[in-house]
């Protein structure tokens, strides 16, 4: 009868660590498959600026801006003249001490403010959200040409 009990708790015990480690292995894994990239020694404007800049190059409009997020969206002309959007991408950072890490997911709505909206995630978008994300991590330190960021004035 001991033994048994013993054997029980035992088993317990390893479900109790398997469920507790199941969410971390699940994000590792989910990160891995998903469109991410690190890029080393950069700020907050660097990588603001760099995203921005090759969405908007790209005809995406800017949505929402946060200290680890921006929102852009895609939209075409309706044919009442108004504006149809087809798309929003969201770029998620994450700052460490010495690098930081970059999200990408693309979402096919025609509603930026749908929180039920699904998440593209077939190969082909994947492959081309990580190509931007490889093209937006060259970009990041790059020096801007002069006059092509707007800086605040000093105050006096």
């Amino acid at each position: 009868m001991r033994l048994i009990t013993s054997q029980l708790w035992f088993l317990a015990g390893g479900l109790v660590l398997a469920m507790g480690c199941a969410p971390a292995i699940s994000h590792v894994r989910a990160l891995e498959e998903s469109p991410h990239i690190i890029v080393h020694d950069a700020s907050w404007k660097q990588v603001s600026v760099a995203i921005a800049a090759y969405n908007l190059a790209r005809g995406r409009k800017l949505d929402l801006v946060r200290p680890n997020e921006l929102v852009l969206y895609r939209a075409k002309q309706a044919p009442d003249g108004s504006e149809q959007v087809t798309s929003k991408t969201v770029y998620d950072y994450l700052f460490m001490p010495d690098s930081v890490l970059i999200t990408s997911h693309l979402y096919r709505t025609n509603d930026l403010d749908d929180t039920n909206a699904v998440e593209a995630e077939d190969s082909a978008t994947y492959f081309a959200e990580q190509q931007e994300l490889s093209a937006i991590a060259k970009a990041i330190g790059k020096p801007a040409d002069e006059g092509e960021i707007a800086e605040p004035l000093p105050t006096h």
